[in-house]
């Protein structure tokens, strides 16, 4: 019996397909589509029986022989006669170029280039409904997802997967994990457990709607948020954040109240698996992970709004994974520090999907935008569910004075008497965190406050920011909890849940400024008698502008009093304020929308795949795009390893020498690059080199341009 992939036959093959398939487009509301899909699962890989393709001798790719056999004209007419007319398949009008197509592509994206001349699949492409044809394209992702299933798992397995993947998610079943995993955090630090609070936040949880739930930081956003969610019996949970700052430490949470449950997906998730995973692991189970990680197969997944909007904007193999979104419920975290361009990328997704996928969502932050909120508000209520506030009255709870701050705007960190009060503040045992605006002034304080202490000491003083080679910087955050002093960059701001006894910040836009407070007297075990954020005036602006940073000045020396007098409350009317310049920049992004509208219908008519490039696209919703690079430091450990790759053959030894490589990349911003864009790329590596006379690089500092 002729093998589909090594020790399965093809009967086999197709067999589980039809039934991983089955399973999945029961889960998922796409039973219209089965007949359809069952007829690709017995025909994508019905070139390997060409006698000229074997498992050991690949002579002629299998599609090319499959697509020749179907376009038999004797083949084809009996398939239309025994799928398309017995089945009723044509009651949906589907061409057969169009299953065509399918076996054409299934190992490829759904691009137009291989429509060719398809002259009926045009027609169709062009004639069909909008959701009908998201819908079509959901059920053909599922059937290609059962083809990797099976492809990649014994048979014993299938039934595992299907029983693990096909299941709700309740509350009932997790809200015990969900108690403990709050208990034993507030042990930790040394904080009650507050069960009238829990009980409070699940009855809150139970209330119908889009939620928007403003808190300050320590109030219990994380457990509220899967409580809200899981209240709801989704399919799977989403929790989306800005940026990949804080994954891994969601991951960990997450993991004790989902065992075994829990995946997390962005670019370098390979590289953390391959932190945690032990040396000795087989390569096939490590590959498989990130495959389950990278097509959103776990029932808890966390990621960034950039790999939500890759799924939904439709690049690459979309298809593999944009379905996962269908009735699961979806968490953004922080979603503040979204920038307008997002907003509005994210508006046009609920407009085009809501109905379709039958979104839940929460949006969550500490420092709410409302010109965010008010602008998503009808389109929420039209598209999803009605927009409710969780806590509607959510200004009682920053009523807590955490913070007495201290406006030094005449002094600015790299001041001597300024290292020197933070040095003093080490000595007498407080927990400093020190948050400059830029990565080059960040490196300069690190230097001036360890050449300062003796060698026994500077192990206390941890720099973190984004400019480290990816290893770097997973070995510098596993010492943030054990930091005497922290000199940091914005990455600090985002979901860092250590508290500090003492802020030094330089001046920022109020919503940073409000995220940073934030990590000092976390837990508010007292009221501080003496000041515990110290903010100071900087040489420039960058990377903000100008007026952001002259309008922070003018709201907090208007409301220093009462901020100090008053608490936290005072900075909910502050960010009102503040607010002005968020609505001027969501004007100024309108075309964002309604080019996604126009790539969305036009473009790729909900069919296609987009052909451009991920980062050319990542340009319109970020400002600043980084590009990835090595320092010279790793050069010869890098192309070692490249070398090693390029004779590997087997799958799952490659992806996990593709992650050890991937260790010594920086994402460096491109402004960096562009000077010497030429003379930096390196074709044996095929992407940019930092040489080192151009660039210095530590591994406990950083990178930094030689030239400053």
């Amino acid at each position: 019996m002729k093998e589909s992939h090594e020790g399965k036959s093809l009967i086999d093959h197709i067999n589980e397909c039809k039934k991983i398939a089955s399973g999945l487009l029961d889960f998922y509301g796409l039973t219209q589509f089965r007949f359809f899909i069952e007829a690709i699962c017995e025909l994508h890989d019905i070139g390997k029986l060409s006698p000229q393709w074997s498992i050991s001798q690949k002579k002629r790719p299998h599609v090319e022989e499959g697509i020749r056999y179907l376009c038999n004209p004797y083949v084809k007419d009996e398939i239309r006669r025994r799928l398309f007319e017995t089945t009723g398949i044509d009651k949906f009008k589907l061409p057969y170029e169009l299953l065509l197509f399918f076996v054409k592509v299934h190992h490829r994206s759904l691009s137009s280039h291989y429509v060719g001349g398809l002259v009926e699949l045009k027609r169709f492409i062009r004639a069909a409904a909008d959701d009908f044809k998201i819908d079509l394209i959901d059920a053909y992702g599922i059937f290609k997802l059962a083809d990797i299933l099976s492809a990649s798992s014994t048979f014993s397995e299938i039934d595992n997967l299907l029983a693990t993947y096909t299941r709700r998610l309740g509350l009932g079943t997790f809200e015990k994990q969900i108690r403990e995993n709050i208990i034993s955090k507030c042990k930790e630090k040394g904080v009650p457990f507050d069960s009238e609070k829990f009980d409070s936040q699940r009855r809150i949880a139970q209330r119908r709607g889009a939620h928007v739930l403003i808190a300050p930081t320590g109030w219990g956003k994380t457990s509220f948020s899967l409580m809200r969610a899981l209240s709801g019996n989704p399919k799977k949970i989403f929790y989306v954040l800005p940026t990949i700052t804080a994954i891994r430490k969601f991951y960990c949470d997450l993991s004790s109240i989902f065992p075994n449950d829990v995946g997390e997906y962005f670019y370098f998730a390979d590289v953390e698996l391959l932190r945690r995973e032990s040396a000795e692991r087989d390569p096939t189970e490590f590959s498989r992970l990130v495959d389950f990680y990278r097509l959103f197969l776990p029932r808890v997944n966390i990621t960034t709004i950039d790999q939500m909007f890759f799924s939904f904007l439709g690049f690459g193999k979309y298809h593999l994974r944009r379905f996962s979104f269908r009735d699961a419920f979806i968490i953004f975290d922080e979603f503040h520090l979204f920038t307008p361009e997002m907003i509005h990328i994210l508006k046009a997704i609920f407009e085009l999907y809501g109905h379709i996928y039958k979104f839940n969502i929460i949006l969550m932050s500490a420092t709410p935008s409302k010109a965010y909120i008010d602008f998503l508000r009808d389109t929420i209520n039209k598209y999803i569910d009605k927009l409710v506030f969780s806590i509607e009255n959510y200004h009682k709870l920053y009523g807590g004075k955490r913070h007495r701050i201290n406006l030094r705007f005449d002094r600015r960190i790299l001041d001597d008497d300024i290292i020197e009060s933070i040095l003093s503040h080490y000595e007498s045992g407080k927990r400093i965190l020190v948050i400059v605006n830029t990565v080059e002034r960040a490196v300069k304080l690190y230097d001036e406050i360890t050449g300062r202490m003796n060698r026994s000491s500077r192990k206390d003083v941890v720099l973190i920011h984004s400019r480290f080679a990816v290893g770097d910087r997973y070995r510098q955050e596993e010492r943030i909890d054990n930091a005497k002093i922290l000199v940091a960059t914005q990455v600090a701001e985002v979901s860092l849940d250590v508290s500090f006894d003492i802020l030094y910040t330089e001046i920022a836009p109020i919503p940073a400024l409000i995220q940073r407070f934030g990590r000092v007297n976390r837990y508010a075990k007292s009221i501080p008698e003496s000041d515990n954020v110290v903010i100071m005036e900087v040489p420039s602006p960058s990377p903000y502008s100008a007026r952001q940073i002259d309008e922070s000045k003018k709201l907090l020396r208007d409301y220093i009093d009462k901020i100090n007098n008053r608490g936290e409350e005072v900075l909910l009317d502050i960010l009102e304020h503040y607010d002005c310049f968020i609505r001027r920049d969501l004007q100024r992004g309108e075309s964002v929308y309604s080019k996604t509208l126009e790539a969305l219908q036009e473009y790729s008519k909900f069919f296609y795949a987009f052909s451009m490039r991920e980062n050319d696209t990542i340009l319109v919703w970020r400002k600043n795009v980084n590009v990835l690079a090595i320092p010279e430091l790793y050069l010869d450990k890098a192309k070692n390893i490249l070398a090693d790759l390029r004779k590997e053959r087997n799958y799952s030894i490659r992806k996990r020498k593709l992650a050890e490589l991937k260790k010594y990349f920086i994402p460096t911003p491109w402004y960096l690059i562009a000077p010497y864009r030429r003379k930096l790329y390196d074709n044996e590596l095929n992407m940019y080199l930092l040489p080192a006379d151009k660039f210095c690089y530590d591994p406990h500092r950083g990178l930094l341009p030689r030239d400053l």
